[in-house]
């Protein structure tokens, strides 16, 4: 019995051994999952943080070069536009910096077909007057306005005039409104040799009628004669439609003190000269025929 006890005490002695080991054991399976929890816990928010990192940094830079170019452009277009400002206030000129305008090649040839040499005129002075302005727009189709084809052709032809060498005076410059007695009292406090005011026409009656017609006062020969050549340049030269001179008592012509016509460049009432019109092309083409006109008259009057 005593040898039995003591096989069974031994038993159970080793039984409890490694009862014992196994709960070591599994207590460092344990610890060891456990300590591999946290330090993949740990790990992962600074693996996040790098990766936005590097999103933030990489999104940075496409706006911030974004920002620059958009930056750069900007500064440029306004540069340019005070310079072209500036210009304009020094010369007198409002012509835009955007026009395929060019006085100097449209003089040319000019010259070439005339003889007119550039700065031959001088001691020349002639007064442009862009009709309507402000709050009179004159003849109104849709959104054109007379007022604007006006100052726009004025403003060209006022070049050309300066190519030849003569004293340009405008009595407008931008949309202003002017009353007539101060349009052709701005000609004769200058002392111009000529006064020339630019319009477009309009007739109620009929939508067929076109064309680029000449006017002056009643009864004056020098306005008649300096009409005339205009028209007759026009008409020989270019490919505008010209109608005819006539007398006209109007403010302008009545009341200025030197040779001066109005010349109504073209019919708003007829919807294709209408929109030629308002075109710069059309406008280019105008200003170069009736700066010619006016030095031809001049010349061979």
């Amino acid at each position: 019995m005593k040898r039995d006890q003591l096989s069974i005490l031994l038993e159970e002695e080793y039984f409890t051994e490694q009862k014992d080991e196994r709960k070591k054991r599994q207590s460092g399976a344990e610890a060891r999952r456990s300590n591999r929890t946290t330090n993949t816990r740990r790990q992962k928010p600074t693996g996040n943080r790098q990766q936005t990192a590097r999103r933030s940094h990489s999104h940075r830079h496409p706006f911030l070069h974004a920002f620059q170019y958009v930056f750069f452009f900007a500064t440029l277009a306004v540069t340019i536009f005070l310079a072209a400002r500036v210009r304009s206030l020094l010369t007198g000129s409002e012509t835009s910096i955007f026009s395929d305008f060019n006085a100097v090649d449209a003089f040319s040839s000019f010259t070439e077909s005339t003889g007119i040499a550039a700065g031959s005129m001088s001691g020349v002075t002639i007064v442009i007057d862009p009709g309507h302005g402000g709050d009179d727009p004159g003849c109104i189709v849709g959104s054109v306005q007379e007022c604007d084809i006006n100052l726009a052709v004025s403003l060209k032809v006022a070049e050309l005039l300066e190519v030849s060498g003569a004293e340009v005076i405008l009595t407008r410059t931008e949309d202003e409104y002017l009353a007539l007695e101060d349009r052709a009292a701005v000609a004769n406090d200058a002392g111009a040799d000529y006064f020339i005011s630019l319009h477009c026409n309009y007739y109620d009656d009929s939508s067929s009628i076109s064309g680029l017609e000449c006017y002056y006062y009643t009864g004056a020969m020098d306005g008649g004669v300096l009409a005339d050549a205009i028209l007759e340049y026009i008409e020989r030269n270019t490919q505008i439609e010209v109608r005819n001179a006539q007398e006209q008592d109007l403010s302008v012509l009545r009341n200025t003190t030197m040779t001066a016509v109005l010349i109504e460049m073209g019919y708003m009432s007829n919807p294709q000269e209408c929109s030629k019109l308002n075109t710069e092309s059309y406008q280019n083409e105008l200003a170069q025929a009736i700066a010619e006109g006016i030095l031809y008259a001049i010349t061979e009057g």
